[in-house]
């Protein structure tokens, strides 16, 4: 009887408490407005890291890409960290800065390639502190997917190789399928062949057999003619 009540107690405490605590909650604060403001025209500054090594070819681009983004050109940040490139990628990049002076554009460069870590690490402490939204980017990532597109090809394409080949398998064992049964019906005719050559080897025996006895009645025969013909003599 104590057990049951002190079980009780306990299961009482438990649960009772939480939903006491909760009720409490609820009725003295979840029913009032939270009164929360926002603000459809509030656009965040945007802070884009661009790393780049030997891009002299495509950085222009991808920088005309990201300037014709529909977003407010005060809201973007463009941060372009260079890997100590020696094609020219710098240059490039300060010649697109000042054709396009609407986009506060940094460059960073460094005098030794550190990887791609150290890169976006050292361009994070460049930028603005009134900066909401960091985005990292660069132009690898279109080669990459380049790269994975033709490695999709190239799987698709060995995909139905594949498939043809393993039609062509299933064709063969088809056919090995169906020249075992025709190994297994002729293995079986042999077998009944053999079985009854073993039943006329047999019967040929049993005929040998009854040769010899026929010759020994014979050979009594031809004694008992000799012996009858002396007497007479």
């Amino acid at each position: 009887m104590l057990f049951d009540v002190i079980a009780i107690t306990l299961t009482a405490t438990h649960f009772g408490i939480p939903l006491l605590y909760y009720w409490y909650l609820k009725s003295k604060w979840y029913t009032k407005p939270w009164n929360v403001k926002t603000d459809p025209n509030y656009r965040p500054k945007v802070t884009i890291i661009v790393p780049t090594y030997r891009e002299v070819k495509h950085i222009e681009k991808k920088l005309d890409n990201l300037r014709q983004q529909d977003y407010p050109r005060d809201k973007i940040e463009v941060i372009v960290i260079d890997s100590a490139s020696d094609d020219g990628t710098p240059e490039a990049v300060k010649k697109w800065a000042e054709r396009n002076p609407d986009i506060k554009l940094v460059l960073l460069e460094e005098p030794v390639r550190l990887g791609m870590v150290q890169a976006l690490n050292h361009a994070l402490k460049h930028v603005s502190k009134d900066s909401e939204v960091v985005i990292f980017t660069d132009e690898m990532n279109k080669r990459i997917d380049a790269t994975n597109e033709r490695i999709d090809a190239v799987f698709q394409q060995l995909s139905a190789q594949i498939a043809e080949l393993n039609k062509r398998i299933d064709e063969t064992n088809k056919r090995i399928d169906a020249l075992q049964s025709r190994i297994d019906e002729t293995n079986k005719r042999i077998d009944e062949l053999q079985s009854r050559i073993d039943d006329l080897n047999k019967v040929i025996l049993e005929l040998q057999k009854v040769m010899v006895e026929n010759q020994k009645i014979l050979l009594e025969i031809h004694k008992t003619l000799l012996d009858a013909v002396r007497q007479r003599q």
